[in-house]
């Protein structure tokens, strides 16, 4: 498939993505960044971490390098927290290393660009696949994302908050 042909099927992805969001009455956008040939769905997301918060998605596909590639990654980033109560950054972090050791695919981390708190999960896709297989992988992605937002966060919200500790959130996951 050439990269025109690439570009082209995911732009269609994303926008019918984009549609169900906004028939769902979820704001969402494409964002294109032309410099780095990007297009990022942005999604503002209510009640997913926490209840009365509001977290962002940016879901994209990793721009592709060359005509050679036989894979394509998919990318999910969704922000959790902007602002981080500095001091409860060691419990934050203690409960998030503990997390990840729990869920099965993508992570929670501070990302060090801006210091905020994101879950990022990367899928590789085929390259050479119909629209349907990758609208169908796509979704499954960002909704796998969505659904480990709203199963862990909660309990690094709640560290945040000082309302609950390392070690609370850890026994609130074993049996």
């Amino acid at each position: 498939m050439k990269r025109e042909e690439i570009l082209k099927q995911r732009h269609e992805i994303l926008e019918a993505i984009e549609q169900e969001f906004v028939n769902e009455m979820v704001p969402a956008k494409i964002d294109v960044d032309e410099e780095l040939n990007l297009e990022t769905l942005l999604v503002v997301m209510d009640d997913v971490a926490e209840e009365g918060l509001e977290s962002t998605g940016e879901f994209f596909f990793m721009p592709t390098l060359s005509d050679n590639e036989d894979i394509q990654i998919f990318c999910n980033v969704i922000t959790i927290l902007e602002r981080l109560n500095e001091k409860n950054l060691g419990e934050l972090y203690s409960a998030i290393a503990a997390i990840n050791s729990f869920i099965p695919v993508g992570c929670f981390t501070v990302n060090p660009a801006d210091g905020t708190l994101i879950y990022k999960h990367n899928y590789e896709l085929p390259l050479e696949v119909g629209n349907k297989v990758l609208k169908g992988s796509v979704d499954l992605c960002m909704s796998t994302a969505v659904l480990t937002v709203r199963q862990f966060a909660y309990l690094l919200v709640e560290i945040d908050e000082g309302t609950r500790t390392a070690q609370s959130a850890i026994d609130a996951l074993l049996p």
